[in-house]
């Protein structure tokens, strides 16, 4: 989105005292749900009598993904929109730079990828929660669309990688 863009939408939600409010509770909310996921998702394997390897396998990719993606926003450093746009942004924060890629889309959309392999129900609705988060973090002002993109598609390469080697290890 040009600063144009960004600014109009901050207008918008600035002019609706309600809306940054919603914006801000639904991001918290769904960011919990999301990360809440998590651990329901290891339980529920562990549940469903799937091996301690396939667990460790739910717990390691994951986790190394999410380091490497971290390491990678540290390196990279891309400034964040509220930064480079005469913007106020919606969702308060004071980060300087790791915007690229978002790792809240990222965690939520992973999350959501593996639930769908193992429950299509539960992993809809959370690649439901995933999509209006990842709109949230930019209509919030904290992200740039391809940050959001860049976070949603290495998480589902992550959740795929995690779901290749937790079947294998089944």
């Amino acid at each position: 989105m040009t600063e144009k863009q960004y600014a109009k939408i901050t207008e918008y939600c600035m002019a609706h005292p309600l809306f940054p409010k919603v914006i801000r509770v639904a991001d918290k909310a769904l960011t919990l749900f999301g990360f809440a996921a998590y651990p329901l998702l290891l339980y529920y394997l562990y549940r469903k009598s799937f091996s301690y390897r396939t667990i460790a396998a739910a717990i390691i990719i994951p986790g190394l993904s999410f380091l490497f993606l971290s390491l990678y926003r540290d390196i990279v450093n891309r400034p964040r929109p509220y930064e480079v746009l005469s913007i106020t942004p919606v969702l308060i924060k004071d980060t300087r730079g790791k915007s690229f890629p978002s790792r809240h889309v990222f965690s939520i959309f992973l999350i959501a990828c593996l639930w769908f392999f193992y429950n299509r129900p539960i992993g809809l609705l959370l690649l439901a929660g995933s999509v209006i988060l990842a709109v949230l973090r930019v209509l919030g002002g904290v992200h740039f669309i391809k940050d959001v993109t860049a976070g949603a598609l290495l998480g589902t390469v992550s959740a795929m990688l995690s779901i290749i080697s937790m079947t294998f290890l089944a």
